[in-house]
């Protein structure tokens, strides 16, 4: 074979692209990793979440779709719920990533996308989740959702409570029974107005008699950790419209308001579901009642009252103790959907005893008086809190909660520092309050603080403080005969702070001193007649005739617990904060309704701390207090309260 030689043509070669080469290794490389959260991009903007379609054994899957608060805000509904209801965490698929959450959520997300959720946010329909639609690892974000809030709650077509799984089948029984309650009581409202519990039957639906056990499921849904969630009070007050889910039954928020209203109207069946929760329920109901009631006038809560109230909620968080009622329209602002209608910039990287500050120096500020610091009584040894929180603000995020004796109402207030106008001088540390006021007395000896207990177990601590007082004040039964003691009226004022089992200011002095009387006779059947031996046949005739022990035990008891008996230099008897020794200062800053209690600080002039308000008998009158100033001659003094 005869091989031809050939010559071969060269080309000149080109370089290969680097695009071409990417495109040979992308599949051999990680992919790059794209964040689950993004910054919003909008001051309005949120994430609403889609749950998709699935079965029970099927991984859930969920994903997030951003939306803006104005116009063009689609249909959504938001879910309330306890964070940490169950122990551990469950995986979940999230825009594609995998996704731990607690498993009280993930038992309602499961509720929610199965044929069970149609119509409650389940499968085209948008949920907002706290949880998963806000970044919980970033902190500015999440104290700028914090502050949409009220938008987030108001523009929802409807709120999704979900109270957990019902592992005990009570939900379809407790549900049942609040609708016969209601529906019993709507039958009553024909031939009485009062709500009440229907005795005969009334139909197949009629509530169950008072004392069978078919209320345990009704006592199960009051002991339910719901109830006591801070964030609860705004999801379930600022809502439109509200679904309660219990496993795989629901019931109307507008029907178990109602029930609570009657069960509160029914004195046995309230004593028998009596519970921190059922009282919670009553504070969402009664306020979701005023917002409803008030849209259309734009009405407010004023701040201190929701402070208050949510004393009785827990947060894990101490902090939320505030900003979980920033979504609320106050008196200060109206509520408007605007960030400058909050009454403090929620910030989370603010330490606690700054955030709690900045609240009680804008309740001074803008309410105009010194109520606030009727919160901040200090019950142990030593006056004020630890770390950077100063003795004159509340810490809001205690568990000891103190009936306060200052009242909010215009009706219910008391006036001893009332004379004269508030006076609040400026000062550069915020954590000082400088106020000008009057020293009245001093505390000669204060009893041990009573501690809180059953309201009938505290009994024999206010047998205590009772024969305390009339040792101090009068020695023995003759003097007290004559007039110069504690009389059964005094002691009737100082132990329930003249406030009846209400709250309200004592309209009928005789009958308060008639419950009083009956509720002595109550706990110790000779107290009466060995403390006004005298008087005790015409005490002992008043109670029977129209006392009420009830009423007096309810007002002695709010008052007295975690408070100490005290006895001043110019013998005056009086309530004071548990912390109160012999040496503290009884005074009256200008503008206050009651007086305090303060002790001097260091060697310097005019530093005090705070240790918390007090009942005095003879100085809880505005008027009297002027006069024992003008006088005695007494200059005012200026508290500077650290």
């Amino acid at each position: 074979m005869t091989h031809t030689a050939t010559t071969e043509k060269h080309t000149p070669s080109t370089p290969s692209k680097p695009r071409t080469i990417c495109s040979y290794l992308k599949p051999c490389l990680p992919a790059k990793s794209q964040p689950l959260y993004t910054p919003l991009p909008h001051p309005n903007s949120i994430r609403l979440l889609r749950i998709h379609h699935g079965k029970p054994s099927q991984l859930i899957k969920c994903t997030l779709k951003l939306a803006r608060l104005d116009d063009s805000l689609p249909s959504y509904e938001a879910l309330s719920y306890v964070w940490g209801l169950k122990e551990g965490q469950k995986e979940i698929s999230l825009n594609g990533f995998s996704q731990k959450v607690n498993t009280n959520l993930f038992d309602a997300l499961e509720r929610l996308r199965g044929k069970r959720g149609l119509g409650l946010g389940g499968g085209k329909k948008l949920v907002w989740v706290d949880a998963l639609c806000i970044d919980q690892g970033d902190q500015r974000e999440k104290g700028h959702q914090v502050g949409l809030m009220s938008s987030i709650y108001t523009r929802a077509a409807g709120v999704l409570v979900w109270l957990g799984t019902d592992g005990h089948n009570e939900a379809y029984k407790a549900f049942s029974i609040l609708r016969a309650v209601v529906g019993a009581n709507t039958q009553a409202h024909t031939q009485d107005k009062k709500p009440q519990i229907l005795q005969s039957n009334v139909g197949v639906d009629a509530p169950p008699p008072r004392g069978s056990k078919a209320w345990l499921p009704v006592m199960s849904l009051f002991v339910n950790t719901w109830f006591l969630r801070m964030w609860v009070l705004q999801e379930i007050v600022l809502a439109r419209c509200a679904t309660f889910l219990w496993g795989d039954a629901s019931l109307s928020w507008d029907v178990l308001g109602a029930a609570i209203d009657v069960i509160r109207a029914d004195p046995h069946l309230h004593a028998t579901l009596e519970s921190r929760q059922l009282q919670n329920a009553f504070f969402m109901h009664h306020l979701y009642g005023v917002r409803a009631g008030g849209l259309d006038r734009g009405v407010g809560f004023p701040f201190l009252h929701l402070l208050d109230l949510a004393r009785s909620f827990d947060v894990t968080e101490p902090k939320d103790k505030v900003y979980g009622l920033l979504g609320f329209p106050t008196k200060i602002g109206q509520g408007v959907p605007s960030r400058r209608a909050l009454f403090v910039e929620p910030c989370y990287e603010s330490s606690l005893g700054e955030i709690y500050t900045d609240v009680a120096r804008r309740l001074v500020a803008q309410g105009g008086n010194l109520d606030v610091l009727s919160f901040a009584t200090h019950t142990g040894a030593g006056a004020g809190s630890d770390g950077d929180m100063p003795s004159w603000v509340p810490d809001w995020s205690s568990k000891t909660i103190v009936y306060p004796f200052a009242g909010l109402g215009p009706k219910s207030r008391h006036k001893a520092g009332t004379a004269r106008e508030m006076q609040v001088l400026p000062t550069e540390n915020q954590g000082v309050l400088s106020v000008r006021g009057v020293v009245l007395d001093t505390v000669e000896e204060a009893l041990a603080p009573v501690p809180y207990k059953n309201i009938y177990e505290v009994a024999d601590e206010i047998k205590r403080v009772v024969r305390w007082y009339l040792e101090r004040k009068g020695g023995d039964s003759k003097t007290r005969q004559e007039g110069d003691g504690a009389t059964a009226a005094m002691l009737a004022n100082v132990l329930t702070a003249s406030r009846q089992a209400s709250g309200a200011l004592v309209a009928d002095p005789n009958q308060h001193l008639a419950d009083f009387c009956a509720y002595i006779e109550d706990i110790d059947k000779d107290l009466l007649y060995s403390a006004w031996p005298v008087e005790a046949d015409t005490l002992a005739a008043l109670a029977a005739a129209e006392g009420n022990a009830g009423n007096a035990r309810e007002a002695v008891f709010k008052v007295t617990c975690y408070r100490s008996a005290l006895f001043t230099q110019q013998g005056r008897l009086g309530l004071g904060p548990g912390a109160t020794r012999a040496g503290d200062l009884i005074v009256v800053f200008w503008g206050a309704q009651v007086p305090f209690v303060v002790r001097k600080e260091g060697e310097g002039e005019g530093r005090y701390r705070f240790v918390g308000e007090c009942f005095v008998d003879g100085l809880m009158d505005g008027g009297t207090v002027r006069s024992m100033v003008e006088d005695d001659g007494d200059g005012e003094t200026i508290f500077e309260l650290s």
